[in-house]
């Protein structure tokens, strides 16, 4: 992620171009209404060589709410190209080998950004961008410049229409940076980046200045940055010395990086020194022809040939890297076992030794820790991290999110000792005073196979009848999911102190009690409330197969007062639901089209409608029957009933419908997680599914005959019995499945 190298100004100005226009000005806007003006930030008309080059650029228009620009300013990917800059003389794309390069694993970040609008009028918007970023200029002389930029567009009738804006130009002159001034920028950067009192803002002036000098001492400077810990800024050391001048002279000091003990080798560390090795040996990356389709064929197969190569040589570093872990020191040694272990498609333990994977992952942050157990459970699931997990597990102060995920991967690779741990936290909970005196979760604690644990009901009633007890809502949950009938009328005693009024960890862990050992009680209580925020609950009843019995209370809450509770209730309806209550929600659609059909235009509810006005209450109910109705697991809706479903629908939810129109072949995708959680989406995500039962049911909803194109995603080994079973449902059906690779 670039981090401030595109500043959205918030002041205001009118923008006087720094010099007359030049003759390039004669390309009119293309659209009057709209003006892009640029100049020089500060008034400076002459630069160093790899200066800082600021480029303000104001965005104004003769009318309000006629036009709205993008505010967006950065891109995960690195780079913004919603604005280009256009040189004469020209200068050269300082990261063009990493942008037009096919060199695969580090494209793997790039993504978009946030984004926002604001709608223009006469007094201009500003946005600063650094030239430097796109354009390096590293030759004396006079330059020019203008901006074309698509952030604008036009606001029609139906939908936003895009502008392309040209800007005025400008002129301003490189000089020769001399021997004394680089070295002044440079000490000037580096002392206020490692001055404790400088402001993050201060700091990211101080990187950019590093980054765009382009010297050999600036570049040794941003090795030494990029190999430290972390700041979130290492995007900046990344890109600097991607695009620095002396390619050759980076590559080289790498390498020799690579092996000193405190330098850590991090994943940009790795990815910069594939790119400058695979860039050394076979050049830039050439551009892709345009028109001919022989060249393109020849470019294409050259390409795949050079990210062949490339992913041959990251899967040599890796090697190497992983050689190396045992003689790093400190935080270099974590730092590069963490980096190995993230890699996309590491085995076990990335190929480190046992004791330098643990001793490197209990040297980690509690936040670097909790993101492999996370995300990267695969390279580390092996029973030999069970000693690393249990010392973790021992130190009294580490944030909960933490622990749980500790006792959770433990139990996953040794029982026996999971089990003993997670007993031990059932006696004997931690609290993080951090974390607003949050305890382990239930969920986490009740992953034990015992149906029950009796020699905790003693201890788990006398917590729940203290008074004051900031763990009572996972004490609740602990009960219902381990004690036995024995306590049933203590906790009957507390729970009706304050029945139906608890808050909904401690209720819905009263009732999942109630519904094992006192079933009919906890039905009545369920249907008392509608079974509002009661999920665990909920789920039992289905799996009681008794949800029948609660189903009307649950179609009552859809016109509850408060939105929430009923969003709740058409969540609970979509997933449970059946003949009832699609007869239900279609009954409640009609109703509404009927009370605001002559008045659709009141529906388009912006951020200032109260809540509770009847309009924003009648768009949000809208959303949750077309929502529940076009989603449910009990049903599938046909092309007709989806043409009936958008002609209900008001307001800005009817495109809704669209979008569930569907056809041979429908979308199928599975993925399966390194954790093992198993997601799968039908159309689109129309359909969304945790478990293989519940897909199968969808399926078999469909008529015979339907084509399915699937795509499955996750380790090969593992998904081969899910697809297996989806085909043999597919073949039950009678319906047609196609594919399933990536």
């Amino acid at each position: 992620m670039r981090s401030g190298a595109s500043r959205l100004a918030t002041a205001v100005a009118v923008i006087v171009s720094s010099v007359p226009l030049s003759s390039g000005a004669a390309f009119a806007q293309q659209d009057a209404g709209v003006r892009l003006s640029i100049r020089i930030a500060g008034g400076a008309s002459q630069f160093h060589v790899g200066e800082v080059i600021p480029i303000e650029l104001a965005f104004s228009a003769s009318g309000n709410d006629t036009y709205q620009m993008s505010t967006r300013t950065f891109d995960r990917s690195g780079r913004l190209d919603t604005e280009r800059f256009h040189v004469s003389p020209p200068g050269r794309d300082p990261l063009l080998n990493y942008y037009q390069g096919d060199y695969g694993s580090w494209h793997a970040f790039m993504g978009g950004g946030p984004d926002g609008f604001h709608n223009l009028s006469g007094e201009p918007r500003l946005i600063v961008e650094d030239l430097n970023e796109w354009v390096a200029l590293g030759k004396p002389g006079r330059y020019s410049l203008y901006v074309t930029s698509d952030r604008v567009s036009r606001l029609a009738e139906s939908k936003a229409e895009a502008v392309e804006l040209r800007s005025n130009t400008i002129e301003f002159d490189v000089v020769e940076a001399d021997a004394a001034w680089q070295d002044q920028v440079l000490r000037s950067a580096v002392s206020t980046i490692g001055d404790a009192s400088s402001s993050p803002e201060q700091k990211q002036a101080a990187i950019r200045r590093l980054r765009f000098l382009d010297s050999p001492a600036s570049a040794s400077e941003l090795i030494r940055l990029l190999t430290a810990p972390g700041d979130g800024s290492r995007w900046d050391f990344f890109a600097g010395l991607m695009g620095s001048r002396h390619q050759d002279w980076v590559s080289s000091q790498l390498e020799r990086e690579l092996e000193a003990p405190d330098v850590a080798i991090t994943e940009r560390f790795l990815t910069l020194l594939a790119i400058t090795k695979s860039v050394a040996s076979h050049g830039p990356a050439p551009s892709s022809p345009e028109r001919d389709k022989q060249q393109l064929d020849a470019w294409n197969a050259r390409m795949a040939e050079r990210a062949t190569q490339f992913a041959r040589l990251e899967r040599e570093l890796d090697a190497k890297a992983s050689a190396l872990v045992s003689s790093k020191r400190g935080a270099a040694r974590a730092e590069t076992a963490r980096m190995l272990l993230s890699r996309p498609g590491a085995k076990p333990l990335a190929g480190m030794s046992p004791e330098t994977a643990a001793s490197a992952f209990l040297a980690l942050t509690p936040q670097q820790q909790s993101e492999l157990l996370s995300n990267y459970w695969g390279s580390l699931k092996s029973p030999v991290m069970a000693g690393a997990f249990e010392q973790l597990l021992e130190r009294p102060k580490i944030p909960i999110p933490l622990r749980e995920l500790a006792l959770k991967r433990l139990f996953e690779i040794d029982p026996t000792k999971g089990t003993a741990r997670i007993m031990a936290e059932i006696r004997q909970p931690h609290l993080d005073h951090d974390y607003d005196a949050v305890y382990v979760s239930a969920k986490v604690l009740g992953a034990l196979p015992n149906k029950a644990l009796p020699e905790f009901d003693e201890l788990l009633a006398r917590r729940l009848e203290a008074n004051g007890d900031p763990a009572l809502g996972s004490t609740a949950q602990l009960i219902a999911r381990y004690s036995t009938n024995s306590i049933l009328d203590r906790v009957k005693a507390r729970y009706e102190t304050a029945a139906g009024k608890w808050e909904c960890k401690t209720e819905d862990g009263f009732v999942s009690y109630f519904l094992r050992v006192d079933p009919d009680y906890g039905i009545v209580r369920l249907r008392a409330n509608g079974g509002h925020c009661l999920k665990e609950s909920l789920a039992e009843v289905v799996r009681m197969r008794r949800w029948a019995e609660v189903e009307p209370a649950v179609i009552a809450l859809l016109n509850d007062p408060d939105e929430w509770t009923a969003r709740e209730a058409a969540s609970t309806l979509a997933a449970y639901g059946g003949p009832k209550t699609e007869e239900a929600l279609w009954r409640l659609l009609k109703s509404l089209h009927q009370q605001w059909a002559d008045r659709e235009q009141l529906l388009r509810v912006t951020v200032d409608t109260p809540r509770d006005a009847p309009a924003a209450r009648a768009a949000a109910q809208f959303e949750l029957v077309v929502r529940a109705l076009g989603t449910a697991q009990g049903w599938l809706l046909d092309n007709d009933q989806i043409t009936a479903l958008g002609n209900l629908t008001l307001g800005r939810v009817k495109e809704y419908a669209a979008h569930w129109r569907w056809q041979s072949p429908v979308k199928l995708e599975l993925r399966l997680g390194d954790d093992g959680q198993f997601e799968a989406s039908v159309n689109g995500f129309q359909y969304r599914m945790n478990d293989l039962e519940s897909l199968q049911a969808k399926l078999a909803q469909y008529p015979r005959g339907t084509h399915f194109q699937m795509r499955a995603f996750g380790a090969e080994n593992q998904l081969a019995p899910l697809v297996r079973a989806v085909r043999e449902t597919a073949q039950q059906f009678g319906l047609v499945i196609d594919g399933a690779g990536r």
